[in-house]
């Protein structure tokens, strides 16, 4: 498939910590793009979205749980896991 076929390089990825989070998700990207933010649940609920214009985000009124942070650059979409304490 075309996805298969995308080189390394050109394939966006980002790091995040701490692990759990209590207050604030602070974000590593590995290249300087403009994306937007998801935070959801773990039924799918969107809880927060937004541009991102920091690196971080500000967690402190999501109750505790699992939720899943998706970073759309517009032109590849990335979740990863994380836990809110």
């Amino acid at each position: 498939t075309i996805e298969e076929k995308v080189e390394k390089s050109n394939v966006f990825d980002f790091s995040f910590y701490p692990n759990p989070v209590k207050g604030n998700l602070n974000l590593q990207l590995n290249d300087a793009v403009e994306a937007n933010y998801q935070i959801v649940n773990y039924v799918g609920q969107v809880m927060k979205k937004g541009e991102l214009t920091a690196e971080s985000i500000q967690l402190n009124g999501l109750s505790s749980g699992m939720y899943f942070i998706i970073i759309d650059t517009g032109e590849q979409k990335v979740s990863k896991k994380f836990t809110k304490e």
